[in-house]
């Protein structure tokens, strides 16, 4: 009877100590490429802008100002076809900043929640730019360049021959290129994406810490916390019980970036979740417009999302 207890109570303590070391262990960290891609986004297009120290000396004098304070820049040309083609180029990089977050560079993180999404946005703008906006632009440029030697519709005096490339030339100058990369993962991958796996493997497996808290740290105290801050400032009351005033997309632009949290949280971090929840949960059932017309709504939301910001330094990204 004796040997029965002390087996049932020697057991009952090994299990005691194994639960409590599960407890105290800490998770193994998860590759990047268990949460998500790297997408790389390179355009080129030429500014056709230029800097002309005759207009800014020109500029200079009709203001009594020093030149060296002054910069004219003229537009060398005005074509639709080419401001089409600059709407392209920022559609891309608004797409790219809506489904991830930057990993350093020109390397982007997208999480798998927004992968398919991701790809098919880049991938569609990228070839609206690379094929009919560049062709309408390239067939167009001829007339385009005429016009900006007009005296009355163009540059006049000021148009300069050696600021246009030939239309041969902009065939290559012209370009949307978006890369898509495998990190390293956990995960079984195919053939074809182990080349491109191999590029990041040491770089990802020796500096792998580092990485994910920049990460993080782009996405929480550059991304998260400037918005915020804008929040908390225009949520203040004037003195005529007026807010200060604030854009449309300012709610928007928070919960956004909130969504971008649950995907992109490569850490794991319980503290980065609760932020998430806190900033749902602060602008739950909030609107600009009740925001404008109720100072309670206001001086509510300003506290609870000033503990927000409080709690971002303490994450020690």
């Amino acid at each position: 009877m004796l040997n029965s207890i002390t087996s049932i109570d020697f057991n009952e303590a090994i299990n005691e100590v194994k639960a409590e070391r599960m407890a105290t262990t800490v998770p193994e960290t998860k590759p990047l490429g268990d949460f998500g891609v790297c997408v790389t986004v390179n355009i080129s297009l030429p500014e056709f802008k230029r800097t002309d120290k005759r207009v800014s000396k020109q500029m200079a004098q009709m203001n009594n100002a020093n030149a060296k304070h002054v910069q004219g820049r003229k537009s060398l040309l005005d074509m639709s076809e080419l401001d089409a083609l600059r709407d392209a180029k920022s559609a891309i990089y608004r797409a790219r900043d809506t489904y991830g977050t930057s990993m350093g560079d020109n390397a982007y993180f997208i999480p798998n929640a927004n992968l398919i999404d991701a790809k098919n946005e880049l991938e569609s703008i990228a070839y609206e730019f690379n094929e009919p906006l560049k062709r309408g632009f390239i067939v167009a440029y001829p007339q385009g360049v005429a016009r900006a030697q007009l005296n009355t519709e163009g540059l006049g005096d000021l148009f300069d021959p050696s600021l246009y490339p030939s239309v041969e030339s902009l065939e290559s100058k012209i370009g949307a290129r978006i890369t898509w990369t495998e990190l390293p993962s956990n995960h079984p991958l195919e053939s074809a994406h182990r080349s491109a796996q191999q590029i990041f493997a040491e770089e990802f497996s020796s500096n792998a810490d580092n990485q994910r808290n920049y990460l993080m740290q782009k996405l929480v105290c550059d991304r998260l916390l400037k918005p915020l801050q804008a929040m908390s400032k225009n949520l203040v009351t004037k003195d005529d019980g007026k807010p200060v005033g604030f854009r449309t997309t300012m709610i928007d632009n928070v919960m956004d970036i909130a969504r971008l949290l649950k995907d992109c949280n490569v850490t794991e971090d319980p503290r980065v979740e609760q932020i998430r929840q806190d900033i749902i949960n602060a602008l739950r059932g909030q609107t600009i417009d009740g925001l404008k017309t109720s100072e309670t709504a206001r001086i509510k939301t300003k506290a609870e999302v000033d503990k927000i910001i409080d709690q971002i330094p303490t994450l020690g990204f």
